[in-house]
Order: C-alpha cells, then structure tokens, then sequence
C-alpha cells in the first residue's frame, strides 16, 4: 500500500521557510558588508532597549564606556548600522517562528513520513541552537572562529530542511535511467568543496575586515592586494569548482536527458549560479570589493551548496 500524498500545508510552508532562510543569509550578508554586526553591542536587546535608538541624544553620554567595560565592542552610534542590525535580528526571529509553524504543519507527516517530520524537528532544534550562537557572535565582539561556526550552523538548518522537502518529491521526479557512477562521485565532491569555499569566504571576510579598519575606506581598491593565504585558497578552489561544474555538466548532457527533467534542471540551475557566482567573485576583486557584491555572493555560495545537495540526493534516488 502506498503512502498518501503529502499534505500541501506542509510543502508550502517548507518551501517558504527555505526562501526567508535564503533571504536571512543575504540581510546577514548586508550586515557583515556594512560593517554593522555591532551595531547592537548586546543582546537580546539593542542598547538594553527592544526598540533600538534613533539618535545618539537617547544614549547616555558615557555609553562607549558602559559597554565596552562589560567586554563589548562598540565605536560612535551610528543609527544606520545599528537597525540594519535589528531588522537583521528581527528577521531571524520571524524565521524561528515560520520554521515552528512549518513543523507543525509536519506533525501530520510523522507516521507516512517520519523522516521528513524528524528533519523538520531537528532543523527546528537547530534553528534555536544558532540563535544562541548568534548571542555568542555578539558577546565575543564578532570572533572569527564563532562567525564561521554561524555560517556552518546556517548551511545545516538549510540542507536539514531541504533533505526534509526532497524525501517527499524527490522519488516520483526522478526518471529511471543508467546514471555513471563518476557522476555522483563529482557530484559528491561538487557540494564537499562547496561547502568548504563558503567557510574558506567566510574566513576571507573576516581578513577584508581587518585590513578595512588598517587601510580605511580612501584604500578599498588595495584591500584585495593585501589578503593572505585563504584569498589564495578560495580562488583556487573557486577555479576548481567551475572546471569541475562545467565538466560534470558536459558530462550529464552527454545522457540526452529531457530538458524538463528535474535532474537537468538542478544542473543547469547550479551551473548558472556558479557562472554568476565567478563573475561576482571576480568583479569584487578587479573593483575594490563593492559592499553590494558581498552579500549577494555569499548568498550564491549558499544556494550553490544547497542545489549541489539537491543534486547529490537526486542521483542517489535514480534507482537503477
């Protein structure tokens, strides 16, 4: 007896959490670009207030002092950085409650579709571990190994609940055809190093933010000439990705599969961002890193990640 088809509540709300999660790593993005992680030098709460300041004047005059003796981070107030953060903040609550209402909605799932229900859960459970995380982020004065730990722990709420959505829809998309076990091998080296090139970013940002505050703004367009080793690194593996991207998609287009297969649209989706991802990547180095080019990047690394996943459990439902 087959399972009855999966309720729509819960592929809607699925599908709609994963794009806020989506949107969250861009505004996450826009924060670290604009230099505002900060901006609210304590938490929960922005300058011990839920509604943060809109003028230095509601500060108290020794407000540098306060929290900076209490181990904080903080330079002169500056209300732009300081609500880019909060809305940054905001948004993520607003996830965690969209990712508790798509688990319910999953709830009905747990006996046809335990898997799907139990990866929801533990995306849910995730979900509440970063926002702690996100405290420590803050009260560690932005450490580089704790913003790296935060991009992880966002790459896994994203692959939990993508696992989740795919074990429902994956197995009546994908077409029975004779898949070469080299492909999935490249495939599963596709999303390894993926991963790896966005934490090796990760590490990037945090050299570009030191040597931002060394240089200054006047020196932007130098900024890139003096990144070290995980510079380096991360345009290396970039070209390796893109070889690779392009041979495996050569590759598969050599199966004569259907254009509208799910199999050649993941590839065709994946290799398209990571053409953009390459062009983004190099206009920021040729033009002193562009504050606006820097979250949409990370936000390709992200989806990258997460369609070479997709790919990944595509190839491994193709059962023959």
């Amino acid at each position: 007896m087959t399972n009855p088809p999966p309720p729509n509540l819960y592929k809607k709300w699925a599908i709609f959490t994963l794009f806020v999660i989506y949107f969250l790593v861009l505004v996450g993005g826009i924060v670290r670009a604009t230099g505002s992680g900060m901006g609210c030098p304590d938490w929960p709460r922005c300058f011990g207030n839920w509604i943060p300041p809109t003028d230095i004047s509601q500060l108290p005059a020794d407000y540098q002092t306060r929290y900076n003796s209490h181990g904080y981070g903080i330079e002169t107030f500056n209300v732009y950085k300081t609500w880019t953060e909060y809305l940054n903040r905001l948004l993520g609550a607003l996830t965690g409650i969209f990712l508790s209402i798509t688990t319910l909605t999953a709830f009905p799932l747990r006996r046809t579709h335990p898997q799907t229900f139990y990866l929801t859960v533990a995306a849910l459970i995730t979900t509440g571990f970063q926002g702690w995380l996100g405290s420590k982020v803050v009260s560690t004065n932005l450490s580089v190994g704790m913003i790296t730990i935060h991009m992880l722990v966002a790459l896994i709420i994203t692959v939990l609940l993508l696992r989740a959505i795919a074990l429902l829809y994956l197995p009546t998309l994908i077409p029975t055809i004779f898949i070469p076990k080299s492909l999935k091998t490249i495939t599963l080296v596709l999303f390894t190093l993926s991963i790896i090139q966005v934490l090796i970013g990760t590490q990037v940002r945090e050299e570009i933010d030191k040597i931002a505050i060394q240089l200054t703004e006047n020196q932007r367009n130098s900024w890139v000439d003096n990144l070290e080793i995980s510079y380096l690194l991360h345009r290396a593996v970039a070209y390796l990705l893109l070889a690779l991207t392009t041979y495996y998609f050569l590759q598969l287009h050599k199966l004569n599969l259907n254009k509208t297969s799910i199999l050649y649209k993941i590839t065709l989706t994946f290799t398209t961002i990571t053409l953009f991802s390459a062009f983004t990547g190099i206009s920021m180095a040729l033009f002193g890193i562009p504050p606006m080019l820097q979250p949409v990047h990370l936000l390709f690394g992200v989806l990258i990640t997460n369609l070479h996943y997709l790919n990944l459990l595509a190839l491994f439902s193709n059962t023959k």
